[in-house]
C-alpha cells in the first residue's frame, strides 16, 4: 500500500509540473514577451535542457516582432499556429501555402474541450491574442493540455487521476503531437528568432510528455 501511496504522490507532482510548462509555454504564446514572460520561457527551457532562450532581452524591437509573427498576415515572419493550417500546409516553390481554417480536427478538439467545459475564449493575455485565438491553436491546445495535467494533480483517487492522464494522453497524442513539429519548422523557415525557438521548446516538450504518458500507460497495464 505505501508504495501505491509514493507512486500517486510522485505522479501527481509529475502532473503539476507538467501543467506548469504548459501553462508557460501558453502564457508565452499569449502575452507581448516582457521580463516576466522571457524568464519564465527561460526556466522551462532549463528544465527541457534547451539552449538559446536566455539571450532575448524585451525590447520594443521584440514586441513589433510578436506582433509580426501572429497578427500581420502581410508581414514574411507571419505564421498561423494552428492545426488545420499547419497540418495542411505545404512548401510549394521556396514559399509555405497554409491550409482552411477548418477540418475534422477542429471538430474533435471542440469536443474534448466540452468534456471538460474548456473555453478558451477566456483565458488571459494579450488582448488580441484572445481576441484571435481558435480551437485549434497552439495556445488553446497546449492551456487545454494543462488543464488536464493540473486535473490529473489534484484528483482525489487514483481512478480519477488515470482518467486525466489517459485524456492528456489521447489529446497528445491526437492532436498537439501530429502538428508541434510543423509549427517549429515553419516559424524556423521565417526567421531564427524567439518566437522559432519558442515552438522548439513546444515541440521538444511535447515530444518528451508523450514519451512519459506513454511510459505512465505501460506502469499501469503491467
Amino acid at each position: 500500500m505505501q508504495a501505491t501511496i509514493e507512486t500517486g504522490s510522485e505522479r501527481a507532482l509529475e502532473a503539476r509540473a507538467a501543467g506548469l510548462v504548459y501553462e508557460t509555454l501558453a502564457e508565452a504564446l499569449l502575452n507581448v514577451p516582457d521580463e516576466r514572460i522571457l524568464s519564465d520561457v527561460a526556466r522551462a527551457a532549463d528544465l527541457l535542457g534547451a539552449e538559446g532562450l536566455r539571450c532575448f532581452e524585451a525590447s520594443a524591437d521584440l514586441e513589433q516582432r510578436y506582433f509580426d509573427r501572429f497578427f500581420v498576415p502581410a508581414s514574411p515572419y507571419f505564421v498561423p499556429l494552428s492545426e488545420s493550417c499547419l497540418l495542411d500546409s505545404a512548401v510549394v516553390n521556396g514559399s509555405r501555402r497554409y491550409g482552411p481554417t477548418a477540418g475534422p480536427a477542429i471538430d474533435h478538439v471542440e469536443q474534448c474541450y466540452r468534456s471538460w467545459s474548456f473555453e478558451f475564449s477566456s483565458l488571459t493575455g494579450y488582448p488580441l491574442a484572445v481576441k484571435t485565438l481558435r480551437t485549434d491553436s497552439l495556445a488553446s491546445e497546449l492551456a487545454f493540455a494543462a488543464l488536464l495535467a493540473r486535473a490529473e494533480s489534484e484528483a482525489r483517487s487514483e481512478d480519477e487521476a488515470r482518467r486525466c492522464r489517459a485524456w492528456r494522453k489521447r489529446f497528445v497524442e491526437l492532436h498537439l503531437a501530429r502538428w508541434v513539429d510543423l509549427a517549429a519548422e515553419a516559424m524556423a523557415e521565417a526567421d531564427d528568432d524567439l518566437f522559432a525557438r519558442l515552438c522548439a521548446l513546444v515541440a521538444a516538450w511535447v515530444a518528451l510528455d508523450r514519451e512519459n504518458l506513454a511510459d505512465s500507460a505501460d506502469s499501469d497495464a503491467a
